[in-house]
């Protein structure tokens, strides 16, 4: 059975590489909100409904199947 410090260091490099690709994706996103012309506050209000909606999904045991991946 693999060392307990390994499993919690795999879990945090994972949450981690998780948030850094969240972070690229909606960094872009975001870009192309604010040059659409978007007010960074409504962007903002925007993706904590969009966060805590999700929440909501996963808490309820419902979280989305893996959708396939957008090309721009």
């Amino acid at each position: 059975m693999p060392d307990k410090g390994l499993l919690i260091g795999f879990a945090e490099r994972s949450k981690r590489q998780c948030r850094e690709q969240l972070r690229q994706e909606i960094g872009t996103a975001v870009d192309e909100l604010l040059h659409d012309g978007c007010e960074p506050e409504v962007i903002a209000e925007a993706l904590l409904e969009l966060a805590d909606d999700y929440m909501d999904t996963v808490i309820n045991g419902s979280a989305m199947q893996v959708p396939p991946r957008r090309t721009h």
